[in-house]
């Protein structure tokens, strides 16, 4: 008896209005066969659009189709998709000789370390536009727990439970976590060791390589309370200037520059992705992350405005700071002639005060 591989419907963890049959097939010749199965059926009905999505493990060829609805009822979708489920089912046990193996899609789990200010935002939601892949929102940031539906007493691995779980995600599920999260006396401690000791987990190190920059951005978030700014929403007339004391601006800079080592260096993967890569080009430094996660990439839409103004117009002693850091590791964050070298401890070199 030749097994072929399995089916399953309805698949769990799609997003909100999306549906779809998931597949394991052992044999990559019967995933394009169902492959164009599927595509005639969703040419002949009402449907939107389909995706398909083909991983080779080893010894598995994983396909995942799902479809978004377009104009019709969820009753009637689910009628429809039932009966395509059945053909697919007999499909398969036809091929097969035999009963049709049950199994289950294996989803992927990441986790984005960074800190406030260094594109999360942008980041999430280029993410979950992907039909299947899902990215919450900082969810342990104890600071805005009023907004989640659990409390600072719920245990981290109940949580992650949640996270990872097909109802949440399907093709990958994950979320951002600030490097302060579950540290200095802030709820969720345990949350670094269960993320260390999983060994499957994919890290995605997220950080901006300009730190004045993030600074000036973290200043004005707090000022403003404005942390994110969606494209075609209404600016704020109000635009603030600081002025920056250049002892608490040099500390500022290495223990910053320091967490994000220590991050790489306790939680070793080979994404790394930064603030500058993202604006400058955002396809391009999202492909690794999509085949990472087992998909393949797709072109987003910019869903994020970046906030700010140039820093001229926002530090009003940018010349005196530009003059205390003329001969430090962190003259380039003033002078855009001069190359970045603090984050080459990310290669080696524990950054040093100056």
């Amino acid at each position: 008896m030749r097994h072929i591989g399995s089916c399953r419907f309805p698949p769990r963890g799609l997003p909100r209005h999306s549906v779809g049959i998931q597949f394991l097939i052992n044999e990559i010749a019967f995933g394009s066969l169902l492959k164009h199965m599927i595509s005639t059926l969703a040419s002949t009905s009402s449907l939107m659009s389909w995706l398909y999505d083909l991983h080779q493990s080893p010894r598995t060829l994983s396909a995942t189709f799902t479809w978004e609805t377009k104009g019709m009822s969820g009753n009637a979708l689910k009628s429809m998709l039932k009966v395509t489920g059945k053909i697919c089912s007999i499909f398969l046990r036809t091929i097969s000789d035999g009963p049709v193996l049950t199994g289950r899609f294996r989803m992927k789990r990441f986790v984005i370390l960074c800190q406030a200010r260094t594109g999360t935002h942008l980041l999430r939601t280029s993410l979950e536009q992907k039909v299947g892949l899902r990215c919450a929102w900082e969810p342990f940031n104890d600071k805005a727990v009023q907004q989640f539906e659990y409390s600072v007493d719920t245990p981290a691995r109940v949580i992650l439970d949640r996270l990872w779980s097909e109802e949440f995600g399907g093709i990958a599920t994950g979320f951002p976590i600030h490097l302060s999260h579950g540290r200095g006396g802030r709820a969720w401690p345990e949350v670094w060791d269960l993320i260390s000791q999983d060994k499957e987990v994919i890290c995605i190190h997220l950080y901006r390589r300009n730190l004045l920059e993030q600074l000036v951005s973290h200043r004005l978030a707090i000022e403003t309370d404005n942390w994110m700014e969606e494209v075609g929403s209404a600016q704020s007339p109000y635009a603030p200037t600081l002025i920056l004391d250049p002892d608490a601006t040099r500390k500022w800079f290495t223990s910053t520059a320091k967490e994000v080592v220590r991050s790489i260096r306790n939680y070793p993967s080979s994404l790394i992705v930064t603030y500058e890569d993202l604006s400058n080009s955002l396809t391009k430094t999202l492909e690794p992350i999509f085949r990472a996660l087992g998909t393949d990439p797709i072109t987003p839409e910019l869903r994020i405005r970046k906030q700010g103004r140039p820093l001229h117009e926002v530090v009003e002693n940018l010349a005196e700071l530009r003059d205390v850091f003329s001969t430090t590791q962190w003259e380039s964050f003033f002078d855009c002639s001069v190359k970045h070298t603090w984050d080459s401890a990310i290669r080696g070199t524990q950054p040093e005060e100056s």
